[in-house]
């Protein structure tokens, strides 16, 4: 991920990446070494309102449903860490746009290369 959009997310400068996005909009999708889109980054460090932004944009809607290099989407990371208002906005997000990132499986029932849904990795670390 280029190192610029990381900053970007994670400092909350919506701006900025509106402007990444217009200059390129593919820019948005790229991943860390990790595989970890820009909706991980946003519930690793429980970023609600970036998660909102990233959302509204029609083009990163399916990023709710992507998986990393662990087979964790971003509401795995988001349970396991305890970002609660960044999980209920990737839920949301699911519910209100099933049809677009509906992949043959329910977000919350998705798992990881664990076999873990989100909920285990929530129940694991204490947040249930």
């Amino acid at each position: 991920m280029d190192p610029e959009l990381y900053e970007a997310v994670i400092t909350g400068k919506t701006a900025c990446l509106s402007e990444l996005a217009t200059s390129n909009s593919t820019v948005l999708l790229q991943e860390t070494t990790d595989g970890d889109n820009i909706l991980h980054v946003t519930a690793k460090y429980n970023l609600k309102k970036m998660a909102e932004e990233i959302i509204k944009l029609p083009q990163l809607v399916s990023l709710v449903n992507q998986k990393n290099s662990k087979g964790d989407t971003p509401l795995h990371v988001a349970a396991r860490l305890g970002s609660l208002g960044t999980a209920q906005i990737l839920i949301d997000c699911a519910n209100s746009w099933s049809r677009e990132i509906e992949a043959g499986e329910r977000l919350i029932r998705m798992v990881n290369m664990k076999k873990d849904t989100a909920l285990h990795d929530a129940a694991r670390n204490g947040y249930c």
